[in-house]
């Protein structure tokens, strides 16, 4: 029975990954994400729902629009394979939990994040106060984690936002972020996450550098980099921490 609860969960985050889909596309330009019908970028073709299907869809169509054969962006598959697996990723982990549930939410909110930042190098306001929204659920549900909540809220976001005074080093996207995230996670969980975020930045900025792709003043989303390692950290980070601490 539990097979096919994961089964379902995988399907309901591939379908909702879908819609976040629509929301990386729609919310940067101000357009509603909940009416009007999906269509190609190109020929405006309204998709039908064959041509809707999660993943399987895109593999149908070989990546490319029925109608005007132009191709389709392969972030629509991945989104929705993404937003499956990590949905799955956290009824495996947590179980069949409410926090489970605002997990799967935060997860969501995470991966437009990421998207719209890739895009525009800004990260919309309303996807900090849904964290936040979050965060308050979490704190309703677990009143001992309050001050947890609280240390992580100020933890990161207070040094990000003197030092951006000074270097202009973060935007007031990422420190938001890492404020709601914090209170959301926890100062443990969100103190690993940064250092996982800070790390893969790193790599991928010395590998771009290295294949000539970018300088070292070139400007790059770090939205994304923070929000991989929150989820990596909101999965794993406490068995990470143990693992560390066993070391000493």
């Amino acid at each position: 029975m539990d097979f096919l609860w994961y089964c379902y969960i995988f399907l309901i985050g591939s379908i909702i990954g879908s819609f976040l889909n629509v929301c990386i596309l729609r919310l940067p330009t101000g357009e509603s994400v909940v009416t009007g019908r999906s269509h190609c970028p190109h020929c405006n073709h309204t998709l039908s729902f064959a041509e809707m299907i999660p993943v399987l869809s895109y593999l149908i169509l070989r990546g490319r629009c029925r109608i005007c054969k132009a191709p389709i962006s392969i972030q629509y598959p991945l989104v929705e394979a993404l937003t499956a697996l990590l949905f799955l990723g956290a009824a495996l982990r947590f179980g069949f939990t409410p926090y489970t549930l605002l997990l799967c939410i935060f997860f969501c909110v995470l991966i437009v994040l990421s998207g719209i930042d890739l895009r525009t190098m800004e990260i919309p306001d309303i996807l900090h106060l849904w964290i936040l929204g979050l965060s308050l659920a979490h704190l309703l549900l677990s009143p001992s984690f309050f001050r947890e909540g609280i240390i992580g809220f100020f933890l990161l976001s207070v040094p990000m936002l003197l030092l951006s005074l000074v270097t202009d080093g973060f935007g007031g996207g990422d420190i938001k972020l890492c404020a709601v995230c914090g209170l959301f996670l926890g100062f443990r969980l969100v103190l690993i996450g940064f250092f996982i975020s800070c790390m893969t930045a790193a790599a991928t900025g010395l590998l771009l550098m290295l294949r000539k792709k970018a300088g070292g003043k070139t400007a790059f989303a770090f939205g994304p980099f923070l929000s991989f390692g929150f989820i990596l950290s909101a999965l794993w980070g406490d068995v990470l921490l143990n693992a560390y601490l066993s070391l000493f």
